[in-house]
């Protein structure tokens, strides 16, 4: 997506986060983020439009992939990011959340749900 196309300012950034694919979680540089995207360093292609998941700390924020170049992938938040709240996370290891992944659906939003439904039925 074009700069002047985008919908929300993006900072530069250095953050290193966990990106959850299909394939399992792998650790990934940040260097742009905003409340509805970021710009990640990530040695794998991935196709535009596969569901992931980033995680900092205690935030996991489902996500998809809006284009992949080499090195390099955009990623689209499904739901509004508070970007000072994720920058302040602190860095955590990629398995210290894994039985927090199966919350009640009753604590999730209609969407999360829907999105996590079909995630999981892969």
């Amino acid at each position: 997506m074009k700069a002047e196309h985008r919908r929300d300012k993006r900072s530069r950034v250095f953050l290193s986060a966990f990106l959850r694919t299909a394939d399992g979680d792998s650790e990934v540089k940040l260097t742009n983020l905003s409340g509805v995207g970021a710009c990640a360093e990530y040695p794998v292609v991935l196709a535009p439009g596969s569901e992931v998941q980033v995680s900092r700390g205690d935030i996991r924020v489902p996500a998809r992939i809006a284009w992949a170049a080499e090195g390099k992938i955009g990623i689209e938040f499904v739901e509004a990011l508070d970007v000072n709240e994720f920058r302040t996370q602190g860095r955590t290891s990629a398995n210290s959340h894994l039985s927090d992944l199966h919350k009640p659906v009753e604590k999730l939003s209609p969407r999360l749900e829907r999105h996590w439904a079909k995630i999981l039925s892969q």
